[in-house]
C-alpha cells in the first residue's frame, strides 16, 4: 500500500511543473509567470531602467574581478549578474 501511494505521488508530481507553468499560482501569482509577449511602454521603460542598474553593477563587479579584488561571494554575484543581464536582454528582445 505504501509503495502504491509513493508511486501515485511521484506520478502526480511528474506532471506538476507543466501544470504550474500553465496555471497561475493563487498564493503567489508572481511565480511561474512568463513575461508578456509584448511589453507596454511603461513596462519597457521600467525594464530599461532595471537593465541599466544591472549593467552598472556588472561593470563594477567586472572591474573588481580584473583587479583581483573579489571574494568568493562577489565572484558568485558576478556570475549571477551576468545571467540576469542575459535574462533582461532577452525580455527586452535585445539579444546581446
Amino acid at each position: 500500500m505504501r509503495l502504491s501511494m509513493t508511486a501515485l505521488a511521484a506520478f502526480l508530481l511528474a506532471g506538476a511543473p507543466a501544470a504550474l507553468a500553465e496555471e497561475p499560482n493563487l498564493l503567489k501569482p508572481y511565480l511561474y509567470q512568463p513575461p508578456p509577449a509584448q511589453l507596454s511602454p511603461l513596462e519597457q521603460q521600467k525594464a530599461l531602467i532595471y537593465r541599466s542598474q544591472v549593467q552598472s553593477q556588472l561593470n563594477r563587479l567586472q572591474t573588481g574581478n580584473t583587479r583581483g579584488e573579489l571574494n568568493a561571494y562577489n565572484q558568485r554575484l558576478l556570475l549571477n549578474t551576468r545571467a540576469e543581464q542575459q535574462r533582461i536582454n532577452g525580455v527586452l528582445g535585445l539579444g546581446f
